[in-house]
């Protein structure tokens, strides 16, 4: 038997008893291993690991393939084994009962990514089991077709927080359609008991200029920092202000523009000194590099005089 074939068998012989909660990091060592060097013993493996009546061992067939051969930020589709992969998800998912392996089949069809998925997840985002709805949830987010669209808008009102949550961020931050119906299931998450569901409302919205957004984005701005999630905020303070030029707006942008000026690396300024290259910053903000985004938002207000 060639190397790569025993170290293949070697790889899926030690992942497949992995089964508890304590062996996750190991199993996905391997997986992740399998993904990158497997190659066509990896394809072969979980073919015959698809056909076993262990779930664990179909779950295993179905994390092989899913990002089987995918380069850096590339997908398994683009790999030379995708179409493969692909084909064997699809045989899979019009039998499997089990909600685990049909969570791990239809999160591989968000990493492969092709339209003959839909008709079966439009099948499954209605399963009783979350983790089948949230496999569904991640394989939609960022398709272009209507009706993932329209699925994800009935997955933004899930029962289960972790499905709304990750909606909630296909619709207002994977896409850049905009019609009523989208911006209402947005909006219909700004009461949402869920903080990371809720914060992705306010920025989806806020990419959008939809000022039903103010209320929950003005009482975010006013949190303490760590009690928010201060890179979402920021992205809806950026957008909201650019759209709507609201005054109530403006002095947080002030006080994110100074933040950032004041950051100075420790180790590249001597403590004496600090202060004096802070003030300096601070009187030639507009030539320091700041993000684009906060620079039209400012952009949209009066200047302000001196940086404060």
């Amino acid at each position: 038997m060639p190397m790569v074939e025993q170290t293949v068998a070697a790889a899926v012989a030690e992942l497949l008893p992995l089964t508890g909660e304590d062996d996750e990091d190991r199993r996905w060592e391997l997986i992740s291993w399998l993904h990158g060097y497997g190659g066509r013993p990896a394809l072969d493996a979980a073919t015959h690991l698809s056909g076993r009546t262990e779930p664990s061992h179909r779950q295993a067939a179905a994390d092989i393939v899913s990002q089987l051969a995918a380069g850096p930020r590339g997908s398994a589709r683009e790999g030379p084994y995708g179409d493969e992969a692909l084909a064997l998800l699809l045989s899979m998912v019009e039998h499997e009962q089990d909600p685990q392996v049909l969570g791990s089949i239809t999160t591989g069809f968000g990493h492969i990514g092709d339209e003959r998925c839909l008709e079966h997840l439009a099948r499954l985002h209605v399963h009783p089991d979350a983790t089948v709805r949230f496999g569904v949830t991640y394989a939609l987010v960022g398709r272009p077709e209507p009706v993932a669209l329209k699925l994800l808008i009935t997955l933004s009102a899930d029962s289960d927080p972790d499905v709304r949550d990750w909606a909630t961020f296909g619709l207002g931050r994977q896409t850049e359609e905009d019609f009523p119906r989208l911006r209402d299931a947005l909006a219909a998450r700004l009461t949402d008991d869920d903080p990371d569901t809720l914060a992705e409302a306010v920025v989806g919205l806020s990419l959008r200029g939809d000022t039903r957004a103010m209320p929950a984005l003005l009482a975010a701005l006013e949190l303490p920092l760590q009690r928010h999630g201060v890179d979402l905020t920021t992205e809806a303070l950026y957008a909201m202000a650019a759209a709507t030029a609201d005054p109530r707006l403006h002095r947080h942008l002030i006080a994110d523009r100074d933040a950032r000026l004041r950051q100075t690396p420790d180790d590249e300024v001597p403590p004496q000194l600090r202060a004096a290259v802070i003030l300096e910053r601070l009187r030639r903000a507009p030539d320091e590099q700041l993000p684009e985004e906060l620079l039209a938002a400012l952009a949209r207000y009066p200047a302000d005089g001196e940086p404060g």
